[in-house]
């Protein structure tokens, strides 16, 4: 890779094409000009808040690979032999011999509401195919020996299409060969930069190679956006190649947050305006069926709508739509827990507006045959007054002469 002194990024190179004889190439997605003079006062600031480490790093991987004599050593030293016992590789590949045969592996574990065992246990089967796929050990194998060789590695996470003609996309591990190709930002203060604003990841590829990669773009464009900074920016394109950078920005998104009776943080704009204020008008949400309902009116439902509408509106004839209709059912949605479902059938069947049968047609059962799954139960504390004085005449026990009840 060249040096980094004097870098910034260039202009139009956004994701590369991949050049098919039957397809044309696509064009490239351009930065504004106000775009492209904040992506490079970020890499200016990137470079030169971290130039120490940058040159001891590159140092460091010069040393590794033999060259340790310094120039100024090896010219007081004339035509005297510059021996050299390289003892950096042997301490480098004991670490990383560490790191092959102790492969880290990503796990999965349930924690906190909702999660469960075997959701985690199927999430770890993905990320072990990803890592398969990836030849993640070999990955992660080179990102700890640049670690090792000169003090910080890196590799990505990426998703590529499947295949040529497919829209599928699968998730990637990619090494990066070179740790100082990438430029980050300098404000992260998390030991993963996870905190970080922006990232760059440069490379420098031939000149042929990048007309046909970027059909589009001019390798002028850069320089005209700022033309004081033509010689501090001249070496991104030159007659042995041309330099291009990824570049990465996290955008700011203001969203506003709610916090229901039930102790559940929900985002506004996920709902209707109209569902929203009858949900914050105070109801209470902390039952199952309440949920349940929340989610059909507030989210399904709008949507079950538009589609009824559309089915209604497209697959039928004037005269079709005088005698058939599309409606979703979604009495499904609305059944509680089953304890609470059980207590509802028990109270109808008690008190006699339930049959067996209507009780397992609600549960999607098949019927009993026979009048005995049609029947109607009647409790006394309900039945007819003249009725129950009538049974109660019939049970009451007669009085013998000796004042005993006879049977």
């Amino acid at each position: 890779m060249p040096d980094d002194a004097a870098e910034a990024v260039y202009t139009d190179a956004a994701q590369p094409v991949e050049q098919e004889e039957d397809k044309e190439p696509k064009k490239a997605k351009r930065l504004t000009d106000e775009e492209m003079k904040t992506a490079r006062e970020r890499y200016e600031r990137g470079i030169s808040r971290e130039e120490d480490n940058r040159d001891q790093a590159r140092e460091d991987l010069q040393f590794k690979v033999g060259n340790q004599w310094d120039d100024a050593a090896v010219k007081m030293r004339g035509n005297r032999p510059t021996l050299t016992f390289n003892r950096m590789l042997s301490t480098v590949r004991q670490v990383t011999g560490d790191i092959r045969q102790n492969k880290p592996a990503i796990r999965v574990r349930p924690n906190g509401d909702g999660a469960d065992k075997d959701t985690a246990e199927m999430f770890a089967g993905l990320i072990r195919n990803i890592e398969q796929q990836s030849h993640a050990g070999y990955v992660y194998a080179q990102a700890g020996e640049a670690s090792t060789s000169c003090g910080f590695g890196y590799f990505r996470i990426v998703t590529e299409y499947a295949t040529a003609d497919s829209f599928t996309q699968d998730i990637r591990l990619k090494g990066i060969p070179n740790p100082l190709s990438v430029v980050c930002d300098p404000d992260a203060q998390e030991l993963d930069r996870s905190d970080a604003r922006w990232w760059f990841i440069y490379s420098k590829i031939p000149k042929e190679d990048f007309e046909k990669q970027y059909p589009d773009a001019n390798a002028e464009d850069f320089e005209k956006l700022d033309k004081s900074s033509q010689s501090a920016y001249g070496d991104w394109y030159t007659s042995e190649g041309v330099r291009i950078a990824e570049y990465w920005e996290k955008v700011p998104v203001t969203k506003t947050l709610a916090l229901l009776s039930d102790d559940r943080t929900i985002c506004l704009e996920d709902y209707e305006e109209d569902k929203l204020a009858e949900m914050m008008a105070g109801a209470s949400y902390a039952s199952v069926e309440q949920r349940s309902l929340e989610f059909l009116i507030l989210s399904l439902r709008p949507r079950l709508v538009r589609i009824e509408q559309a089915l209604y509106r497209s697959l039928m004839t004037p005269s079709e739509r005088e005698e058939f209709f599309t409606e979703f059912l979604v009495d499904g949605l609305l059944r509680g827990d089953i304890r609470s479902r059980y207590a509802a059938y028990s109270a109808g069947r008690q008190w006699g507006w339930l049959s067996i049968n209507d009780v397992r047609a609600m549960e999607n059962m098949n019927p009993i045959d026979g009048d005995g799954g049609n029947e109607y139960l009647r409790p006394l504390n309900m039945a007819d007054v003249n009725a129950v004085d009538a049974m109660t005449a019939l049970t009451e026990p007669k009085q013998g002469g000796n004042g005993n009840a006879n049977a």
